[in-house]
């Protein structure tokens, strides 16, 4: 069996066993139960679909691994945005009112 069928077996068990303790001990009804049960087995799933198969990063003689993005790209980026950017005329300040 793979980890990831494994994973999803093992939130369905948890959303059905949520679903069976809110009918016996919470006192929903059969079909508000299924239903956040249902709620809870999606939630449960992709958390741990996340925090079990997310990529991690490389680790070098114990440490992380630093990647620094590309200068060029960032440049080209920089430059465009600028372009974007429309200034505005600076506003005139309020005349103050003497005492």
């Amino acid at each position: 069996m793979s980890d990831k069928i494994g994973t999803l077996l093992l939130s369905f068990l948890i959303g059905v066993a949520g679903a069976i303790g809110l009918f016996w001990l919470g006192e929903f009804s059969s079909a508000g139960s299924i239903f956040l049960g249902g709620i809870l087995t999606i939630v449960i799933g992709s958390f741990l679909n996340w925090a079990l198969f997310r990529p991690l990063p490389e680790i070098e003689n114990g440490r992380l691994k630093v990647v620094l993005p590309d200068p060029a790209k960032t440049e080209t980026k920089q430059k465009v945005a600028k372009a974007t950017v429309k200034k505005t005329p600076a506003r005139k300040k309020a005349p103050q009112k003497k005492d």
